[in-house]
């Protein structure tokens, strides 16, 4: 997880953006994720989403790379 979030900020570094990869360190993941409609929080406390349940392993990446569609 930590290896992937780090080759993914330098592979935006390499673009030319700022890239800050992170843990649970910097901010907490699971609001985020789920702010991102990329799952629901359960009553475990967990991200639940429908393909893959409760059974996932979250990290970021903080840039200013531009967002499209």
């Amino acid at each position: 997880m930590a290896f992937v979030a780090t080759s993914l900020a330098e592979f935006i570094r390499l673009l030319g953006h700022d890239a800050i990869p992170a843990g649970n360190d910097m901010a907490l993941s699971i609001p985020l994720a789920v702010d991102a409609g990329l799952g629901e929080l359960g009553r475990n406390g967990l991200l639940i989403t429908k393909e893959f349940g409760p059974r996932l392993r979250l990290c970021k990446v903080f840039t200013n790379l531009p967002w499209s569609r």
